[in-house]
């Protein structure tokens, strides 16, 4: 289920945002203000039918018809997902920016994640439930592989200092200063390349 919220309607560009999973839209609160000549589309999803990722895939693209006009100008997301951004025909967006892509990745320490995503939920689940989650989420990610040169225009953001995953990939990659959630730096990248 997807819900969503938009902010500066009033602006001509507009700019999506997919968060990663154990998050909300509020994951990109911080980052807003580089986007304010941008009408914004933020995206709640419950990635619980993770499996099922062609259902996001339609409500997306619904979102984007009625909301855009059928198009946005920048597709930007995080971590998993990126995983359905990459997954969108390349028709809905002009640009888009998968920081921490995970379909590009294979996950290291997955209980010192785990444990980082718990304390990170103040405790809601235990270690165990979110290393089944992982498992699930690694399994819809493997099923989900594709060739990159069907990848369209999108540029990856790679943290250089990555604790939790490691990534594969050899085209429109950029590295960043920082880590699976410290990407300001990505965002300034982004900022930069909308700029243009």
């Amino acid at each position: 289920m997807i819900d969503f919220r938009i902010l500066n309607r009033s602006k001509s560009k507009t700019a999506m945002f997919i968060h990663g999973l154990f998050a909300t839209a509020g994951f990109w609160l911080p980052y807003l203000d580089r986007f304010r000549d941008f009408r914004l589309i933020l995206l709640n999803i419950d990635y619980r039918n993770i499996g099922g990722s062609y259902l996001y895939l339609d409500e997306i693209s619904d979102v984007i018809s009625s909301q855009a006009g059928g198009r946005v100008d920048a597709m930007v997301s995080h971590s998993l997902g990126t995983l359905i951004a990459s997954r969108l025909p390349h028709i809905v967006y002009r640009q888009s920016f998968e920081v921490c892509p995970v379909y590009v990745a294979r996950r290291l320490q997955p209980e010192a994640f785990a444990d980082l995503i718990r304390q990170k939920l103040s405790h809601s689940m235990v270690a165990r439930d979110i290393i089944n989650i992982f498992s699930h989420v690694d399994s819809t990610v493997y099923s989900c592989s594709f060739p990159e040169n069907l990848l369209g225009d999108r540029t990856k953001y790679i943290p250089d200092s990555d604790f939790y995953f490691t990534y594969c990939c050899d085209s429109h990659v950029e590295t960043f200063r920082g880590d699976h959630f410290d990407i300001m730096s990505a965002i300034k990248s982004i900022e930069r390349a909308l700029a243009e």
